[in-house]
This record gives C-alpha cells, structure tokens and sequence, in this order.
C-alpha cells in the first residue's frame, strides 16, 4: 500500500529485525515515550523532537528521585517544576545515530508511546503512563497514546528510529 513519503516514527524489534508499526512523523513533531519508575512508581516521561531527520531527547518530566533519574544537570540543561509538582529537564539535546534509542519493553510497566503536542498536556497524560491497557491504543485529548507492550510484546527489545520512507510496508 503506497503511504506519502516522509519521515516514520519506526519500532522495530532489535533481535529479529521485525517491523511492530511506523508512524507518520514531520520536522519538528514530538513524541514521548512513558513508564512506571521501578521503585517508587511515579511515572517518567521521556519526550523526543524530530530535527533534520533525527531523534533527538528534549524533555524528561519525572516526580520523584530514584536509580536512574537524572539528578545532576549537564551544561546547558535547565531544571523547572510542572504546575503538579514535576521536575523538568530541558534542552538536553542528544541524538541517538551513534548509539541508538533502545527500550526494554514493560519489564516493570507498560511502556506507553504518546504521539502529539505532549508537552501542552503531559498533566493528563500521567495517569496514563505505564498502564497496561486492554486495547493498544486510544486517544486522550488529541493525543495518541499506545501500549508498547501491547504493540510490541512484554519484554521485547525495540529498536526506536526515524527514517524516510517512500513506502508505506
């Protein structure tokens, strides 16, 4: 089936080499990827920018400490707090060309994919984030939001890249 070219928000699982979805992504676009910190169970939102092409991290909005969160700011970072009491790194800035953007899909929750102007509305959104589903996706307030695991499979490896595509397979 022929799809508009342009650039794919792609999953791919990192073993096989399988496709799970691609979705429709333009320069400037954001999306973030949601999960359950393993500890405290609050949630952790990693938000990416499509910029030239690339994947770039952007945003990452969490609720409290805990192995693995961030608790140093790198040059250039900024630390703000949500009007719910989240903290919010911003302009980290990094590609993943040279090392990838790899997931480990719902080992401790559901990781969740939001695709839309997440940043407007990421106080709705934590309820959302880490929550098995029993369909793969809905939407909430013009927001997509997708259980990797139910799209992928709990425990598979993915692979997240953006790529342009002529066709749509």
């Amino acid at each position: 089936m022929y799809v508009r070219p342009g650039l794919y928000l792609t999953f791919t699982d990192v073993d096989t080499g399988e496709v799970y979805a691609r979705f429709p992504v333009a320069e400037g676009d954001c999306f973030a990827i949601g999960f359950l910190h393993s500890v405290n169970k609050t949630p952790v939102l990693d938000v990416y920018y499509v910029e030239h092409g690339t994947l770039y991290v952007e945003q990452t909005i969490y609720y409290s400490f805990g192995a693995g969160v961030q608790t140093e700011l790198n040059p250039g970072e900024t630390l703000s707090y949500g009007v719910d009491g989240s903290m919010i790194i911003s302009n980290i800035h990094k590609n993943f060309e040279q090392t990838g953007l790899t997931y480990l899909i719902g080992a401790a929750s559901d990781h969740t994919l939001f695709l839309g102007a997440v940043m407007e509305e990421y106080v709705g959104l934590r309820g959302l984030v880490g929550v098995y589903p029993e369909t793969a996706r809905r939407e909430s307030n013009g927001i997509q939001v997708i259980s990797l695991s139910g799209l992928c499979g709990r425990y598979s490896v993915v692979s997240v890249t953006c790529e342009y595509r002529c066709f749509r397979a």
